[in-house]
């Protein structure tokens, strides 16, 4: 084989392997980065959840008082900035859930509010689904037995 053509060839293969390294390289990293932001939003939506659960609590036990206007309008305060991070149906609960919070008070007959009282409820089983993770040691006891 004539050497300015091994030349050449070589050079077109160490063009290519070069090639073939920067994309890989790229895309491992592109992942990287991916990982990155979920596992991000994995703790902000953990975080978001909590908060709503605890501000969902303290409204539930205070639906009867009049303190519970201050604490929806916090909440719908807190919902315009945390809403993004709620799974769709803890947002779509909560938001509905502080709507009729606030007129509770002001719903008349025993069995309408009975009613609201059992949705009212509903929404921290919602908020709490919304980020359901497995215990921290399931599936381990295997692993840790050597089996």
């Amino acid at each position: 084989m004539d050497p300015s053509i091994a030349g050449l060839l070589g050079s077109i293969l160490g063009a290519f392997v070069a090639l073939a390294g920067v994309f890989l390289q790229a895309r491992l990293s592109g992942k990287a980065m991916q990982l990155t932001y979920r596992l991000a939003a994995v703790d902000k939506r953990l975080q978001a959840h909590q908060e709503a659960f605890s501000r969902w609590i303290k409204i539930f036990w205070s639906v009867h008082d009049q303190e519970v206007v201050d604490l929806v309008l916090e909440a719908q305060d807190w919902w315009r900035q945390n809403c993004i991070y709620l799974d769709p149906r803890s947002r779509d609960m909560f938001r509905k859930f502080l709507i009729n919070a606030h007129s509770f008070r002001l719903t008349e007959g025993a069995e309408d509010r009975k009613q609201l009282m059992a949705e009212f409820e509903q929404v921290g089983d919602f908020i709490l689904e919304g980020v359901a993770l497995p215990p921290i040691g399931e599936g381990l006891a295997p692993e840790i037995k050597g089996g």
